[in-house]
């Protein structure tokens, strides 16, 4: 399952900050850096 959540980039190091496509892993680690 995808996850569509508000990222800075999409570990491209795009930069961007609209939301993007991650996968449960990156949406775990993101959760973990987020707080």
């Amino acid at each position: 399952m995808a996850h569509i959540a508000p990222v800075v980039g999409d570990g491209s190091g795009d930069g961007t900050t609209w939301p993007e496509r991650v996968t449960d892993e990156e949406y775990a680690a993101l959760a973990t850096v987020d707080g």
